[in-house]
């Protein structure tokens, strides 16, 4: 049973393709991110977490770290897309905190830019690939 005003559509659904109308223009992601900034199933391992939080202080504060935090600032916005732990920066409580209170003005307050963590992922990130 059809609602008046709805047409049944006669275009075949192929998965995985989408029709002229629902393409959307490429977000800009810096080049250094790669392809690994907007993969559906990002690069995760808890090791590499681990390493974070014990070698490096909170990059605010420089107390000890206790989370990792992932930058979300300067990448693509998608739905459903989490964002690889190859872009975390270690936090301590307090800074952690008060990131996810809401404030939007977090890293400018403190004035560190979102793409100079971005950097600064990368440099930890080759450090941790070249140690293992």
């Amino acid at each position: 049973m059809r609602r008046s005003g709805f047409k049944k559509s006669t275009r075949k659904c192929v998965p995985g393709k989408l029709t002229k109308s629902l393409k959307r223009p490429a977000p800009l992601v810096p080049k250094a991110l790669g392809k690994s900034a907007t993969d559906k199933r990002p690069w995760a391992s808890k090791a590499y977490r681990d390493y974070v939080r014990a070698e490096f202080p909170c990059l605010t504060c420089r107390r000890p770290t206790e989370h990792t935090h992932h930058i979300r600032e300067c990448l693509p916005r998608t739905m459903g897309v989490r964002v690889s732990d190859k872009f975390i920066v270690p936090l301590c409580e307090r800074c952690h905190t008060q990131l996810h209170a809401g404030s939007r003005t977090f890293w400018a307050e403190r004035h560190i830019q979102p793409e100079a963590l971005l950097t600064w992922c990368e440099s930890v990130h080759a450090n941790w690939e070249n140690r293992t």
